[in-house]
């Protein structure tokens, strides 16, 4: 949505564009701000405006801070599935051999440890056309 300001039309595409312009809104507007009071924005527009302006920067640092961090972890599954196996390969050892003697404990673990692996779907082939 095109913003109407001193310079002309701009044209906001993302967060950034959005945030220049807010910046520049507030330069600009520092300039006639007994206008601006004149018709009944309060005395401290600008400030609130320029608080605004921090307050969403804030909250786009988070966001893409919080982003990073989704991608790092995701990044990070295949090696953390990885060492899960590692580790029930030894405990599996451990567990039968405590407890070779108590069906119980070994049905237990088998259950508790058993992983559930993904169904390889068959590819169907294509049907020739008649």
């Amino acid at each position: 949505m095109p913003l109407a300001l001193a310079s002309g039309q701009v044209q906001i595409k993302n967060d950034q564009q959005l945030l220049i312009t807010e910046r520049s809104f507030a330069v600009e507007a520092a300039g006639f701000d007994t206008n601006f009071i004149a018709y009944e924005m309060p005395r401290d527009f600008i400030a609130n405006l320029q608080n605004k302006i921090s307050a969403f920067e804030q909250i786009l640092s988070e966001t893409s801070s919080a982003i990073g961090s989704q991608v790092s972890a995701t990044a990070n599954i295949g090696n953390t599935i990885k060492r899960g196996m590692v580790i029930r390969i030894v405990l599996d050892g451990v567990i039968k051999n405590k407890y070779q003697n108590n069906s119980g404990k070994l049905t237990a673990w088998a259950s508790a440890s058993h992983i559930q692996r993904a169904s390889k779907k068959k590819v169907e082939e294509p049907v020739p056309p008649k």
